[in-house]
């Protein structure tokens, strides 16, 4: 398989059990999401994305989060936006235990919990912390793929990934991640569902999916319409 060119990953779209994953090239405040997710330690201090979200989220953000103080044994805090274009920040303490996959699916839990029906991930750790990109954005993409695979029934129908340094395009293309790729017969078997058709036809004609998405799922698509 050609590698895509980094312009061609700035902007990467994916269709999986009704739930969109995204990789974007952008800022995080840039992004609508009922949850945002910041990359810091256990006492929720980090580097760029933390003293952005602070900047931005202003002094409501600022107070709830030094309410909430530290990440708890699971790695992961949670708190109110302030005047941030969300509903509720996650925090994940990037040193907490497990592997990029672990961490990640806790934050997807944890975000399924708060019945959040869209969240935003940084490339945790690839800042500052100087995490290896390659490992995280592996980890990374293989846990939001066996969340919605796997996992059973969430609230979550859009799943975004946000870089903002486009050295870290590479380490997040999803056409790597074989996980990400469904096969034809498993596909075809799941849109067999009525519910999961009606859904997916409507989320794909209220918007441009249908460019970003694989040859052989939109010719699925179509043979649905």
């Amino acid at each position: 398989m050609a590698r895509a060119t980094p312009s061609g990953l700035a902007h990467q779209q994916q269709i999986l059990n009704t739930t969109d994953i995204v990789v974007v090239l952008k800022d995080m405040t840039e992004v609508n999401a009922d949850v945002y997710c910041n990359s810091c330690t256990s006492n929720l201090e980090g580097g760029e994305l933390a003293s952005t979200l602070a900047r931005v989220g202003g002094r409501g953000y600022e107070e709830s989060r030094k309410r909430v103080g530290r990440t708890g044994s699971n790695g992961l805090a949670v708190s109110d936006p302030g005047d941030l274009n969300c509903k509720h920040v996650i925090h994940l303490d990037i040193f907490s235990n497990g592997t990029w996959k672990d961490r990640t699916i806790r934050v997807l839990q944890e975000a399924n919990r708060l019945e959040a029906q869209s969240i935003a991930m940084p490339a945790f750790g690839t800042g500052a912390a100087r995490q290896d990109p390659q490992e995280v954005g592996k980890g990374m993409l293989e846990a939001i793929a066996e969340f919605v695979l796997q996992g059973g029934c969430t609230t979550l129908n859009r799943i975004t990934i946000v870089l903002v340094q486009e050295r870290l395009l590479d380490s997040f293309n999803m056409a790597e991640c074989v996980l990400l790729q469904p096969q034809d017969p498993e596909y075809l078997e799941i849109s067999q569902s009525r519910e999961f058709r009606g859904r997916l036809i409507e989320r794909v004609r209220e918007s441009e999916l249908l460019f970003h998405m694989p040859r052989n799922i939109v010719q699925i698509l179509y043979k649905l319409m």
